[in-house]
């Protein structure tokens, strides 16, 4: 999302602030740089993605082992490295689904703690799709009838919505760790499908790094090191279609994005809609404005 700008107005911080958020999700790790200038714009200004599938680290029993324990601690001290590189006034980290799904993450939050010096806000499912919610709702004059779609590693969220407020929502324990597994996106999303013809949509927003990916392919930069579009981006059915067959059997992030597009086919083929506009706001955006600002008071340009 690097040179995105982001207007908003009633942040509790004095100006000329520093944020560094870490988003440790279920397929990578994400370090994000975000500074509030005096003109009260928040702009993204690095970017750093570390790939290591936690999600597949979990065993049946939803434990994660010592070794996985010490290797998300080092995945996480890379990201605080990298991020001693830039001046910031705070940092902060949340973790979602695979986090939320371990028996033992209070181990793992306090391994981090104790290597690292910093402590992970593991969000419930509420909290994460309120943060989804809250920064497509900033960044967007929403249609009476939008769907928003966030397919992560671990999960997978998904909200109609008016113009003001969600209609109807659900998370689904599955994401591209699951398809990518050989689980069938058309019998995870099955409740989802038969959802879908209940509404009219009239738009789709995806926001999840696997759409920026698409988006920045689908503009002819194939760069896998590009983690966001630099614009907003319609990616039309027939795109996904293409870039599913493309990104098959090849690198991993090939087949995070092949699983993606592979899962996104049936949601727009179930909500009858041809294109997906591309979110260049997130959960990471979410989380740093409802932390740092006032929810009924901001908006981003």
């Amino acid at each position: 999302m690097t040179g995105v700008n982001a207007c908003v107005i009633g942040l509790k911080q004095a100006d000329n602030m520093r944020y560094a958020i870490c988003d440790l999700g279920s397929n990578s790790f994400h370090a994000s740089i975000y500074a509030l200038e005096t003109n009260r714009t928040l702009t993204c200004l690095k970017e750093y993605s570390h790939v290591n599938t936690i999600g597949c680290m979990l065993a049946e029993d939803n434990i994660f082992s010592d070794k996985d324990i010490a290797q998300i601690t080092n995945d996480v001290q890379s990201l605080l490295t990298w991020i001693r590189r830039f001046r910031v006034d705070e940092v902060l980290v949340f973790g979602t689904s695979a986090l939320r799904a371990a028996y033992n993450s209070g181990c793992v939050r306090d391994e981090i703690f104790k290597v690292c010096g910093v402590v992970v806000d593991i969000l419930s499912v509420r909290e994460e799709l309120s943060c989804v919610f809250h920064a497509v709702k900033t960044q967007y004059a929403l249609a009476p009838c939008t769907l928003i779609c966030d397919i992560g590693g671990g999960s997978s969220e998904f909200f109609i919505t008016n113009t003001k407020r969600i209609l109807w929502q659900i998370s689904i324990p599955h994401g591209i760790s699951s398809f990518r597994a050989g689980v069938s996106s058309s019998r995870v999303y099955a409740r989802l499908f038969q959802e879908l013809k209940r509404y009219r949509v009239q738009a789709c927003y995806g926001t999840s790094g696997m759409f920026r990916v698409m988006a920045s392919w689908c503009a002819g930069k194939a760069d896998l090191r590009e983690s966001a579009a630099q614009e907003p981006a319609c990616v039309p059915r027939t795109y996904v279609h293409t870039l599913s067959a493309q990104q098959k059997g090849r690198t991993v992030l090939h087949a995070i994005v092949h699983a993606g597009a592979q899962a996104f086919i049936g949601i727009m083929d179930a909500a009858r809609i041809d294109t997906v506009c591309v979110s260049m706001v997130s959960t990471r955006e979410g989380y740093l404005l409802q932390k740092k600002g006032n929810e009924e008071n901001i908006w981003m340009h």
